[in-house]
């Protein structure tokens, strides 16, 4: 993996854990986005393109934020991105044409690795909530077994609770019944 894709992952990494700042770092650019209703392959696609594009103010407000957050600072790696960039389009002939191809290409390569990464974690979390569903299924069908069994021991308990009840009643009927026998005589 090369430098350059493991900074487009980190990236991609970055806007996956913190959209919310980049959308409000896009929004403050000039970008036509609302934290409501963006997706993470439109933040995606206005990010690359203004960092491949080196626009400003999103440029250095994104490096700003990227640095202090603890990650790696994507300054270097930018400068390093464009410096290999440049040198490869002049080595190849220098038209500005094929430059901005390269760019372009690089651009919907970032974007496309930057969805790919969003749409992987997107699919584990879906996948954690989907064992967290069925975590809880199970848990609520022992809550219910639990209650049936609850159920069917108490209303036993009630049973047995009658029988003691008549037998004892027949139990002193019959010792009452025999005192009165035995002072007949």
């Amino acid at each position: 993996m090369t430098n350059q894709d493991i900074a487009i992952k980190k990236v991609a990494d970055f806007i996956y854990e913190k959209p919310d700042v980049v959308v409000t770092i896009l929004k403050e650019s000039g970008y036509d986005i609302s934290v409501d209703k963006a997706t993470l392959q439109q933040i995606n696609e206005l990010t690359f393109t203004a960092l491949f594009n080196q626009e400003e103010p999103f440029t250095s407000k994104f490096k700003s934020v990227y640095g202090s957050d603890g990650y790696l600072n994507f300054e270097p790696v930018s400068m390093s991105i464009m410096a290999g960039a440049s040198i490869v389009s002049s080595l190849i002939g220098g038209a500005r044409a094929k430059r901005e191809a390269k760019k372009q290409r690089e651009l919907q390569k970032a974007m496309f690795l930057s969805n790919q990464a969003s749409q992987e974690k997107l699919k584990y979390e879906e996948l954690k909530l989907q064992g967290e569903t069925e975590r809880t299924k199970i848990l609520a069908n022992s809550m219910l077994g639990y209650r049936v069994a609850l159920q069917k021991e108490g209303t036993q308990r009630l049973k047995d609770t009658w029988i003691y009840l008549v037998g004892a009643g027949l139990g002193i009927s019959l010792f009452y019944g025999l005192f009165l026998f035995s002072k007949k005589d």
